[in-house]
C-alpha cells in the first residue's frame, strides 16, 4: 500500500467518537521487511484546507509513500506535550489504500467520528478512496482464510480484533506493532498440536490394524489421548507462558481455554470406557461457552466467529448415542417377548396368596442378611502386613499362627512380603485379568462343592444333557443323580466367563479395571418353587465355608425388571473361606452364585 491512515477510536481517559479531539500520537509510521520504520512524509489535515474552525479536529493520522511498502508492522508515538496522557490511544484501527485522496475543503476528515467504539468493517470509503483495514492494537494469527473460495495470494493471515491497549506513559515515546508471531508462540499454539494430534490419529490408525501382530503400538484410544495431552503441554509451553510473560492477557486466556480443553479429550479418549461420551460433552460445553466470551472480547459479539472444531465433536457427541440408542432398541426388541413371557410368570406368582408369601418372606429375609445390592463388592490381593505402620505390624506378625504361616509360600518370606491370609488390602485391588482367572479357575472347583451340598440339603436342580442327545438340556435334582455316576457326569456345570465376554464389560461398563469383575467363577441353582430357594438362600448364608459379600434380590416387587428384560434371580457375591481355600490363596476371590 502507498497510503496509511491511524484512526484513534477511543482514547486513555475514555473519550470516543466526536469526543475524540485529535489522533493523540506525535507520529505514526509503517514497518516494512527491513523491521525498520522508513522515511514517511506526513500528510496531516494541517497540510490542507481545513473544515470550518467551530469543527473539532480530526481524529486521523495519514503517511504517505510514494513507491508502496510491505507493512510488517506500524509504530507510533505518544504525544510530546505534558498533560496529554489522557488523549493516548487506548483503541484505533490502522488502514491502508492505494487510491489516490481527494481532500477537497478538508470536510470529509470529520467522518472520522462516525467510527463507533467496537465497529469491525474491514473496508470503508473516506475522503475519496477506499480503505482497507491492516491493523488494531491486538490481532490474533489464522493460518489460513475463513472463506474457501479466497485464492492463497489473497490471505491476509491476521485477525484484527477490536481490544484496548496501553501505550506508554512516558511522552514521546515510541510503541511498536509487529505483525509476525514470535518463534515460540508460533510454533506452540499452531504447528505443535496438529502435529501431536495427526500423528496420535496415525499411530492410533495403525495400531487398530496391526496390534494383534505386535505390542510395541499402545491401544488406539491410548495413542489419541497422548496426542491431545502432547497438544495441551506445547500450548502451556510455548504460548500460555509466552503470552502470560508478555503481557497478553486475553492470548494467555485463551491459550489456557485451550490447554482445559485438550485435557479433558486426553481424559476422555484415555478413559476408553462409556464415560468417553460424556468427557466429549464436557469438551463441547467448555468449547463453545469458552469461545463465546473470546468472541465477545475480541469482536464485540459472542456469535461472531464459530467454532471451528466444535463440529466435529458435536458430531461424534451426537452419532454416537444416537446409534448407542439405536442398538439398544434393537437388543430391546430381540428380548421384547422373552420379556412378555417373564412378565407373564411374575405376575402369576403375585396373583397366588403362597407365592406372595414367599416372596415377602424372601425379602424379609434379605434384610437380616443385610447385604443389599449397594454394598462395595471388589476382588482385592492379601494384605501385606510389611506395608503397614510398625505398630500394627507387630501386632499382624505377632497374631499369625503356625498354621497361616504354613499358608503363605516360604519365598515370599525370604523376599519380607508378609501376606496376611484371609485379609484384604483396601487399597490393593486385582489389576491382571491373568491373576482373575488363575483364581476363578481354582475357586470354580472348590465352588461346585459347595453347590452340590446346597442343592442336597435344599432340593435344588441343574441342567442335565440328554443321553441321546447332548445338545438337549433339563433340570433335574440333585439328589436324584447324585448316587449314579452316568447321570451325575452328564449335568452341565456353569463355564467360566468367556475371554470376549469378559474384555467387553470391561470395556464397557468397569473402567477397565479387572477388580470389579466378580463373576469370572460362577454357577447357577435352580428351584422349583420359592420356598426352597429361600431355604437355599439360608443355608448359604449360614454356611461357614462361605462369606456372603453382597445379596441382589431380583426377585422383589421393588425391583425393575426393565433392566434384565423381566428375568429375574437371586444374584449372591460370596468368597470361599475355608482352610482349602486359603491354602490355594484364593479365599479372597469373589464368586457369583
Amino acid at each position: 500500500f502507498t497510503t496509511f491512515r491511524l484512526v484513534t477510536l477511543r482514547t486513555r481517559d475514555g473519550a470516543s467518537g466526536a469526543d475524540v479531539a485529535g489522533s493523540g500520537v506525535s507520529a505514526f509510521g509503517v514497518i516494512d521487511e527491513t523491521h525498520c520504520s522508513p522515511y514517511a512524509t506526513s500528510l496531516h489535515p494541517d497540510m490542507h484546507e481545513l473544515a470550518p474552525a467551530s469543527d473539532p479536529a480530526s481524529s486521523s493520522l495519514v503517511v504517505h509513500y510514494p513507491g508502496g511498502r510491505n507493512m510488517t508492522g506500524w509504530f507510533l508515538m505518544t504525544a510530546e506535550g505534558e498533560g496529554s496522557r489522557g488523549a493516548d490511544p487506548s483503541l484505533f484501527v490502522v488502514w491502508a489504500t492505494n487510491d489516490a485522496l481527494t481532500v477537497g475543503n478538508g470536510s470529509c476528515w470529520a467522518q472520522d467520528h462516525a467510527h463507533a467504539y467496537g465497529a469491525g468493517s474491514t473496508h470503508e470509503a473516506w475522503c475519496g478512496a477506499n480503505w482497507t483495514r491492516v491493523g488494531t492494537p491486538r490481532w490474533r494469527f489464522l493460518p489460513s482464510s475463513s472463506d474457501p473460495n479466497t485464492p492463497v495470494q489473497n490471505y491476509t493471515f491476521w485477525d484484527m480484533v477490536l481490544t484496548p491497549t496501553s501505550v506508554p506513559l512516558e511522552r514521546g515515546a515510541l510503541d511498536t506493532y509487529l505483525l509476525k508471531p514470535s518463534f515460540t508462540f508460533y510454533q506452540g499454539y499452531w504447528v505443535l498440536p496438529k502435529l501431536f494430534v495427526s500423528a496420535a490419529a496415525t499411530i492410533a490408525l495403525i495400531s487398530a490394524m496391526f496390534r494383534n501382530h505386535g505390542r510395541i503400538l499402545p491401544r488406539p484410544h491410548i495413542a489419541i489421548s497422548r496426542g491431545f495431552a502432547a497438544s495441551a503441554a506445547s500450548v502451556f509451553l510455548f504460548t500460555f507462558l509466552d503470552s502470560a510473560g508478555k503481557g497478553s492477557p486475553l492470548m494467555a486466556a485463551e491459550s489456557l481455554w485451550f490447554v482445559v480443553g485438550q485435557i479433558i479429550l486426553a481424559a476422555a479418549f484415555g478413559h476408553g470406557g462409556t464415560r468417553f461420551i460424556y468427557g466429549v460433552w464436557a469438551f463441547i460445553v467448555l468449547d463453545i461457552g469458552g469461545w463465546m466470551c473470546f468472541s465477545q472480547a475480541y469482536w464485540g459479539s459472542p456469535f461472531n466467529r464459530p467454532s471451528e472444531h466444535v463440529v466435529l465433536c458435536l458430531f461424534l457427541a451426537v452419532i454416537i448415542p444416537l446409534l448407542r440408542l439405536k442398538q439398544t432398541w434393537g437388543a430391546r426388541s430381540l428380548l421384547r417377548e422373552d420379556q412378555r413371557r417373564y412378565d407373564a410368570l411374575w405376575d402369576t406368582l403375585c396373583k397366588s396368596e403362597d407365592s406372595m408369601a414367599c416372596i415377602n418372606h424372601l425379602e424379609k429375609v434379605v434384610r437380616m442378611v443385610g447385604l443389599d445390592s449397594t454394598n462395595y463388592c471388589r476382588q482385592h490381593n492379601r494384605l501385606r502386613a510389611d506395608k503397614l505402620p510398625p505398630a500394627q505390624r507387630e501386632r499382624f506378625v505377632g497374631g499369625l499362627t503356625p498354621e497361616v504361616t504354613r499358608a503363605v509360600n516360604p519365598l515370599f518370606w525370604d523376599l519380607g512380603h508378609l501376606y496376611v491370609p484371609d485379609r484384604p488390602a483396601p487399597r490393593s485391588e486385582v489389576a491382571s485379568c491373568n491373576q482373575l482367572y488363575v483364581q476363578a479357575a481354582i475357586a470354580n472347583l472348590l465352588l461346585i462343592e459347595r453347590i452340590k451340598e446346597w442343592a442336597c440339603k435344599s432340593d435344588g436342580m441343574f441342567w442335565m444333557s440328554s443321553e441321546a442327545d447332548p445338545s438337549i438340556s433339563s433340570l433335574v435334582r440333585w439328589n436324584e443323580v447324585k448316587g449314579d455316576p452316568e447321570r451325575a457326569r452328564r449335568v452341565k456345570w456353569t463355564s467360566m466367563k468367556r475371554h470376549g465376554r469378559t474384555f467387553e464389560k470391561l470395556f464397557r461398563a468397569y473402567e477397565n479395571k479387572p477388580s470389579r469383575l466378580l463373576d469370572v467363577s460362577r454357577h447357577t441353582l435352580v428351584f422349583e418353587n420359592m420356598t426352597t430357594l429361600t431355604n437355599c438362600l439360608g443355608i448359604i448364608v449360614t454356611d461357614d465355608n462361605v462369606r456372603v459379600e453382597r445379596l441382589k434380590n431380583r426377585l422383589s416387587t421393588s425391583y425393575n425388571s426393565d433392566e434384565t428384560a423381566g428375568y429375574r434371580d437371586v444374584c449372591i457375591n460370596l468368597r470361599l473361606v475355608n482352610k482349602t481355600a486359603t491354602g490355594l490363596c484364593v479365599e479372597l476371590h469373589v464368586c457369583e452364585v
